[in-house]
């Protein structure tokens, strides 16, 4: 409401300073309300902070945990390196003979040739050319010295610009055609006419500017006509579509496909893939194409084109394995322009598939890479072909890296010790209970380094004690504790076994610590099945012992009940404090600081009429001072008579 405000001119009372006064007492509940929803800010923002450490931790589990291969390293052992390569991983058991390499992969090829030795009349234009040399080339017949056409200038609605006597503004423009096409083209702009030369296409353009016309000259119109020009066209662009001269040139890579009296076409090319089935891709080219460039169109079809400088051409399949590399003419000039480089007779080379014996077993691969338990194998050079069996087999046997699995689970127990400190601290945090969220007013009177000070003091132990965070941490603990079953050895399949426990000190507040003797000693006896105790996949369920009685029966490794725990407080934490794509009616601080919005918004009303009643006392003490002082005058000029 609008309030009618008199200062303390009457009374001599500085009004504004009693009114704020009188309205600071008011306002305390207030800042009590707007304190209170700092504080559900703040709470809500160290739940989120738990929450991305959490998710932070989760997703480093998985990394490095979660999976077999992410955790265990093998160090192999070959018995020829130059015969066979070979790289173990975490799941590489075993031992393997190989006892021949009867045949290595090679891939398919397809090689052509281009007769360098002939020249061609027809090359594409330069801009160094004369207009003359193609339009000869185009009709035929000699060109004329000179072509004409007529420029009429039009406004922007299209109606001809007038000169100062009312007539026609027109421009002649001649073209001399024993000029270069790039001559031609400066001649042109400088009469007033957008005009362009392609290079790579060998086409001469030229455009009217706005709504001007051109109007052929009658003598011009064939030469127009066989360079591909419409003469009947008064607007828009105009483009030559015969780009050829007749100067001989010598054969190479960069020819274009027209100087060797090709067309456009297409041509499909069929191609051996690495899975087995082959690639068929349909290729376009077009006269202006180069040779080199055809080539490099093929590419696409996963194979490599190359050409040399004696003109050979070599097509090679990417992939390894049988098949063949077959090209076919599907529509123009495709047929011919497979004749030309020879592709349609060349010499055709079948790509052929890996052989080789392991351990007795006759084995094919399209590549020369094979995998085989565990272990990825390279062929590099055959041997013992054809049955024979005069050179020694290849032996590859694999052993764990003990000093690389000791440290990715001395790394683990450190990782997690680091987070379970760092959520005790929070815990435990001392909370300054005299140290509320300043007010506006109170920040307007402090200094920057002193809000900050205060701050730190009023924000700690916001998660003090916290319920969420202090079960989440019990459960999480607990997962350590008993076996994971369905593992082959009874004697390692828990985390005390491998000499990992809980910490027996109060004040560490659940660290694990590690007897890295007794870890060294499982993983020499069964690193497969230490590496399971991490990353074994399972589920809870109820079954009966021996003894007739239900027990809960966990076959889930130490990563996924951890990533399973970890979940269930981030989950738990997200009811409460939501994520940053929530809106505060999904999470429970959210809607507590829906409602205390809701409260300050009727309290602020309140004290607006609160402040209005103040004023209007005021005023009213002020009118009647006013009013007095008045009366007071008119008195004392009686009285001075």
């Amino acid at each position: 409401m609008a309030i009618n405000r008199i200062g303390g001119l009457a009374s001599g009372m500085d009004i504004d300073a009693l009114v704020a006064k009188l309205m600071s007492t008011e306002k305390a509940p207030l800042y009590k309300l707007q304190q209170q929803k700092t504080k559900y800010e703040w709470q809500r923002d160290a739940y989120r902070g738990v929450n991305t450490k959490l998710k932070t931790y989760d997703t480093y589990v998985f990394d490095n945990f979660r999976l077999a291969s992410s955790m265990g390293k093998k160090t192999p052992t070959v018995s020829d390196s130059t015969k066979v390569g070979v790289t173990a991983g975490a799941g590489a058991t075993g031992s393997l003979s190989i006892d021949a390499v009867q045949q290595l992969a090679s891939s398919a090829r397809l090689e052509g040739e281009l007769d360098l030795s002939d020249t061609t009349s027809k090359t594409l234009a330069k801009s160094t050319d004369t207009l003359a040399d193609v339009l000869k080339f185009a009709s035929g017949s000699n060109a004329p010295a000179e072509l004409k056409f007529t420029l009429n200038s039009k406004d922007a609605d299209g109606n001809d610009v007038l000169d100062e006597d009312g007539n026609a503004v027109f421009k002649v423009i001649t073209i001399d055609t024993s000029k270069s096409m790039g001559e031609i083209v400066t001649h042109l702009q400088g009469e007033g006419v957008h005009a362009s030369f392609d290079a790579k296409t060998g086409v001469l353009a030229f455009a009217t500017k706005g709504k001007d016309e051109v109007v052929v000259d009658a003598g011009s119109v064939a030469s127009l006509t066989a360079l591909g020009i419409d003469p009947s066209k008064t607007t828009g662009e105009f483009k030559t579509n015969t780009n050829w001269t007749n100067k001989p040139s010598a054969i190479d890579k960069n020819t274009k496909l027209g100087e060797l009296g090709l067309t456009a076409g297409k041509i499909t090319i069929e191609v051996p893939s690495s899975n087995g089935t082959p690639i068929t891709k349909e290729i376009a080219f077009k006269e202006t194409d180069s040779v080199d460039s055809f080539l490099k169109s093929l590419n696409s079809a996963g194979v490599t084109a190359l050409m040399g400088t004696n003109g050979k051409i070599s097509i090679t399949a990417n992939a390894t394995g049988s098949g063949n590399i077959t090209m076919a003419a599907v529509e123009g000039d495709g047929a011919n322009l497979l004749t030309k480089l020879n592709l349609d007779t060349g010499t055709s080379t079948a790509g052929q598939n890996a052989v080789f014996t392991v351990n007795g077993v006759e084995m094919t691969e399209r590549s020369n890479k094979a995998n085989i338990s565990g272990y990825e194998i390279t062929l590099k050079q055959t041997f013992n072909v054809a049955g024979a069996t005069d050179t020694p087999p290849v032996t590859i046997e694999s052993s764990a890296d003990v000093q690389g699995l000791v440290d990715k689970v001395k790394e683990f127990v450190n990782t997690y010790n680091g987070l379970i400190v760092d959520l005790n601290t929070q815990l435990k945090e001392d909370k300054y209970r005299k140290y509320e969220p300043l007010t506006t007013e109170q920040r307007e009177n402090m200094k920057e380094n002193e809000i900050k000070l205060w701050e730190e003091k009023a924000k700690s132990g916001l998660l003090r004690n916290d319920s969420i965070i202090r079960e989440g941490l019990s459960n999480i603990r607990s997962i350590f504790s008993g076996s994971i079953a369905g593992l082959n050895d009874k004697s390692i399949d828990s985390f005390s076994e491998l000499g990992i426990t809980t910490s027996s000190q109060v004040s560490d507040n659940g660290k694990l610590v590690i007897d890295e003797k007794k870890l060294r000693a499982a993983i020499e006896k069964d690193p497969d099945q230490v590496i399971s105790i991490f990353s074994n996949t399972g589920t809870v369920t109820k079954e009966l012992n021996a003894s007739g009685r239900m027990e809960t029966v966990d076959s889930r490794g130490i990563a996924q009940r951890l990533r399973d725990s970890l979940t269930a407080v981030m989950t738990d934490i997200e009811k409460k404090a939501g994520k940053t794509t929530h809106t505060e009616q999904q999470y429970t601080i959210g809607k507590s600081m829906v409602g205390l919005d809701t409260r300050i918004d009727r309290l602020t009303a309140r004290l607006q009429d609160v402040e209005a009643r103040y004023w209007k006392q005021f005023t009213a003490m002020e009118t009647a001072i006013n009013k007095a002082n008045s009366q007071s005058s008119i008195f004392a000029q009686f009285g001075g008579q």
